[in-house]
């Protein structure tokens, strides 16, 4: 399935910035949005470029109570921000007690955690009573991409009627996402479609036999809108940018 226009550069910087959403305290994430070096296939250098400008605004580590933590990057110059939610941190058994039985939720909802830091730091962007009048771009891996999810739709519920906002300005780009339509039923007063309806953009992407993109559906809807998008480790298709 072909990319939409601007989605393939989209998906880069999210992917970039949820990545950077693993570091720890002991370990702070990059300060400027960037490549990181990976030496398992003996490349080091990206086969791609990352645009200049995206810079470290705020970066939050819960490590003893639910887990949480996300990473956001702002362009001053293109007055964007990508808020990146951290997913499964390997065998922590925190993110796997979130994901196995609470479907993210209680990262999200618990006092101080998600809702509270990530949309303190967007309205801090924003004169108070507005909303920050620039692009949002919502995302995450795993737990992470049902953080961001959860995010989204109520970033976009809570915000809609303030001066500054338009649908149009939000985005939510998924990786092996679980769904976030359960848990919101179940949580937030009943899932609607409408509210995700018609924004920047919205794409789920997810790898062949992935098992944690399967859960957290409800009468066969997953994902909170948007088009999935399944990474073929077997694709032919040549990477504009790099040719291969």
């Amino acid at each position: 399935m072909a990319l939409p226009p601007g989605l393939n550069d989209l998906a880069k910087l999210t992917l970039l910035a949820s990545d950077a959403s693993y570091f720890d305290n002991q370990h702070p994430a990059p300060t400027l949005l960037g490549s990181l070096d990976d030496t398992n296939y003996g490349q080091r250098t990206a086969l791609y470029s990352v645009p200049a400008g995206f810079t470290k605004a705020i970066e939050f580590n819960n490590t003893t109570a639910t887990g949480f933590g996300f990473v956001a990057y702002q362009n001053a110059q293109t007055n964007e921000v990508i808020v990146a939610l951290r997913g499964t941190d390997g065998l922590n058994p925190q993110d796997w007690v979130a994901n196995s039985q609470y479907l993210g939720w209680n990262q999200w909802n618990a006092d101080g955690g998600g809702r509270d830091r990530v949309f303190a730091f967007l309205d801090s962007l924003a004169p108070p009573g507005e909303a920050f009048a620039g692009t949002i771009h919502f995302t995450g891996q795993s737990l992470g991409g049902g953080l961001a999810q959860y995010a989204a739709y109520e970033y976009v519920q809570s915000h809609q009627g303030l001066t500054g906002f338009s649908k149009a300005n939000i985005t939510l780009t998924t990786f092996n996402a679980f769904g976030g339509v359960l848990g919101l039923e179940q949580n937030a007063g009943g899932y609607q479609s409408s509210v995700l309806a018609n924004i920047g953009s919205n794409a789920d992407f997810y790898a062949e036999g992935d098992l944690i993109s399967r859960l957290g559906s409800l009468n066969g809807v997953g994902h909170t809108g948007g088009t999935a998008y399944m990474v073929n480790a077997h694709a032919t298709e040549i990477n504009p940018d790099t040719g291969r």
